[in-house]
Protein backbone atom coordinates (compact mmCIF):
# COMPACT_ATOMS: atom_id res chain seq x y z
CA UNK A 1 0.00 0.00 0.00
CA UNK A 2 2.65 2.70 0.77
CA UNK A 3 4.60 1.75 -1.89
CA UNK A 4 1.75 2.83 -4.03
CA UNK A 5 1.18 5.64 -2.46
CA UNK A 6 4.91 7.06 -2.43
CA UNK A 7 4.88 5.77 -6.24
CA UNK A 8 1.04 7.93 -6.83
CA UNK A 9 2.89 11.31 -6.02
CA UNK A 10 6.37 10.74 -7.27
CA UNK A 11 4.46 10.12 -10.74
CA UNK A 12 1.89 13.29 -10.28
CA UNK A 13 4.45 15.68 -8.78
CA UNK A 14 6.50 14.59 -11.89
CA UNK A 15 3.99 15.47 -14.15
CA UNK A 16 3.45 18.38 -12.73
CA UNK A 17 7.09 19.35 -13.29
CA UNK A 18 6.66 18.87 -16.77
CA UNK A 19 3.84 20.52 -17.32
CA UNK A 20 5.56 23.70 -15.40
CA UNK A 21 8.77 23.40 -17.30
CA UNK A 22 6.65 23.24 -20.86
CA UNK A 23 4.42 25.53 -20.06
CA UNK A 24 7.13 28.27 -19.38
CA UNK A 25 11.07 28.80 -19.41
CA UNK A 26 12.54 26.78 -16.70
CA UNK A 27 14.14 29.31 -14.63
CA UNK A 28 11.03 29.74 -13.84
CA UNK A 29 9.67 26.84 -13.38
CA UNK A 30 12.43 26.34 -10.43
CA UNK A 31 11.90 29.79 -8.81
CA UNK A 32 8.28 28.47 -8.65
CA UNK A 33 9.78 24.74 -7.30
CA UNK A 34 11.84 26.63 -5.19
CA UNK A 35 8.78 26.43 -2.73
CA UNK A 36 9.06 23.09 -1.92
CA UNK A 37 10.84 22.93 1.89
CA UNK A 38 7.30 25.12 2.77
CA UNK A 39 5.48 23.06 1.57
CA UNK A 40 7.20 19.77 3.34
CA UNK A 41 7.25 22.09 6.23
CA UNK A 42 3.38 22.37 6.27
CA UNK A 43 2.85 18.86 4.93
CA UNK A 44 4.80 17.37 8.28
CA UNK A 45 2.73 19.92 10.53
CA UNK A 46 -1.07 19.20 8.98
CA UNK A 47 -0.58 15.01 8.45
CA UNK A 48 2.34 13.96 11.17
CA UNK A 49 1.43 16.90 13.66
CA UNK A 50 5.29 17.50 13.37
CA UNK A 51 5.91 20.75 15.27
CA UNK A 52 9.42 21.94 14.01
CA UNK A 53 11.96 24.56 15.52
CA UNK A 54 10.59 28.41 15.21
CA UNK A 55 14.08 28.73 13.10
CA UNK A 56 13.03 26.38 10.65
CA UNK A 57 9.88 28.66 9.71
CA UNK A 58 11.72 31.73 10.26
CA UNK A 59 14.03 30.19 7.07
CA UNK A 60 11.70 29.99 5.39
CA UNK A 61 10.49 33.69 5.10
CA UNK A 62 13.41 34.79 2.42
CA UNK A 63 12.54 31.56 0.30
CA UNK A 64 9.28 32.68 -0.11
CA UNK A 65 9.76 36.08 -0.14
CA UNK A 66 12.73 35.39 -3.17
CA UNK A 67 10.02 33.90 -4.68
CA UNK A 68 7.04 35.88 -4.77
CA UNK A 69 9.85 38.91 -5.62
CA UNK A 70 11.14 36.99 -8.83
CA UNK A 71 7.53 35.86 -9.61
CA UNK A 72 5.96 39.63 -9.20
CA UNK A 73 8.90 40.66 -11.56
CA UNK A 74 8.70 37.68 -13.99
CA UNK A 75 7.46 39.50 -17.87
CA UNK A 76 7.14 35.58 -19.01
CA UNK A 77 4.57 34.73 -15.73
CA UNK A 78 2.19 32.00 -17.12
CA UNK A 79 -0.71 30.77 -14.41
CA UNK A 80 -0.15 27.09 -16.10
CA UNK A 81 3.16 26.97 -15.13
CA UNK A 82 2.88 28.22 -11.63
CA UNK A 83 0.35 26.31 -10.66
CA UNK A 84 1.71 23.11 -11.78
CA UNK A 85 4.74 24.23 -10.20
CA UNK A 86 2.92 24.47 -7.27
CA UNK A 87 1.15 20.76 -7.44
CA UNK A 88 4.62 19.12 -7.77
CA UNK A 89 5.88 21.06 -4.55
CA UNK A 90 2.48 19.75 -3.16
CA UNK A 91 2.99 16.00 -4.43
CA UNK A 92 6.37 15.90 -3.68
CA UNK A 93 6.00 17.02 -0.01
CA UNK A 94 3.18 14.61 0.38
CA UNK A 95 5.80 12.00 -0.89
CA UNK A 96 8.43 12.98 1.83
CA UNK A 97 5.62 12.72 4.15
CA UNK A 98 4.90 9.18 3.02
CA UNK A 99 7.85 8.10 2.85
CA UNK A 100 8.98 9.28 6.17
CA UNK A 101 6.01 7.20 8.16
CA UNK A 102 7.26 4.08 5.84
CA UNK A 103 10.73 4.57 6.66
CA UNK A 104 10.16 5.19 10.80
CA UNK A 105 7.87 2.00 10.34
CA UNK A 106 5.32 3.74 13.07
CA UNK A 107 3.02 1.09 14.40
CA UNK A 108 0.82 4.49 14.60
CA UNK A 109 0.59 4.98 10.79
CA UNK A 110 -1.58 8.15 10.62
CA UNK A 111 -2.12 7.74 6.62
CA UNK A 112 -3.94 4.24 7.11
CA UNK A 113 -5.29 2.36 9.83
CA UNK A 114 -3.78 -1.19 10.52
CA UNK A 115 -6.36 -3.78 11.36
CA UNK A 116 -4.58 -4.16 14.87
CA UNK A 117 -5.61 -0.51 16.04
CA UNK A 118 -9.24 -1.30 14.59
CA UNK A 119 -9.54 -4.21 16.69
CA UNK A 120 -7.54 -2.43 19.70
CA UNK A 121 -10.15 0.20 19.25
CA UNK A 122 -13.54 -2.37 19.31
CA UNK A 123 -11.82 -3.93 22.26
CA UNK A 124 -11.51 -1.14 24.15
CA UNK A 125 -14.92 0.52 23.51
CA UNK A 126 -16.06 -2.66 24.97
CA UNK A 127 -14.72 -2.71 28.20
Amino acid sequence: YHTLHIAVHHTFGQLCTVISLSANSISFAHVVKAMEPLFSALASRLVLGQRMDFRVYLSLIPVVGGVVMACAGSREFSWISFCAGMGSNAFFAMRGVVSKVVMEGSSKDKLKPSKSDIGDKMNNEEN
